[in-house]
């Protein structure tokens, strides 16, 4: 578990620091099913969490962070398509991976972020994410992107998600 927070920690905090000119508009918190999980081109199935992060901006950017439960995140990021129907989607522009830290029971939490943050890799990608509203019944959250060579993906199924409110400027 402890892992698993450094790793996220360093991206938020990583995005954060790259997505800093941006307004959020809103984070949304979802739950369910990840069926398929690649980073850098190596099938991480095995590793697949059971929640990931959606984060939208003002200026029609968004982001999918999902964090895969040996502690490695990656976060695809780009410009977010207006829904037609029920499917939406959102053209990869940049990848950032966040690779899992190895644990070291003589490192305090902040350390190891610190270690988790000086090997987070902020890329260009090219690629797409296709998604539906989590709350129909078949939704569903697809990503795909080519970085530095090397293939990310997931398929993720939402079963329950939660909006969390930026101070009202939920629109």
């Amino acid at each position: 578990m402890r892992t698993l927070l450094v790793g996220f920690a360093a991206l938020c905090a990583t995005g954060a620091m790259a997505q800093a000119q941006r307004e959020l508009s809103y984070m949304a918190i979802i739950s369910g099913t990840c069926s398929q999980l690649t980073i850098e081109d190596e099938d991480r199935t095995a590793d697949c969490p059971a929640t990931l992060f959606n984060t939208a901006y003002v200026d029609n950017h968004s982001s999918f962070r999902i964090a895969s439960n040996d502690g490695s995140v990656v976060s695809f990021f780009g410009y977010d398509h207006a829904a037609e129907g029920d499917v939406a989607n959102l053209t990869v522009q940049r990848l950032l991976f966040t690779p899992a830290v190895a644990e070291d029971p003589d490192a305090d939490l902040a350390e190891l972020t610190r270690r988790a943050m000086a090997s987070t890799k902020d890329v260009e990608a090219v690629g797409e994410c296709e998604y539906t509203n989590p709350a129909l019944r078949d939704n569903y959250i697809r990503c795909e992107a080519l970085a530095e060579g090397k293939t990310y993906s997931f398929t993720f199924h939402a079963s329950d998600f939660e909006v969390v409110d930026l101070g009202g400027r939920i629109r």
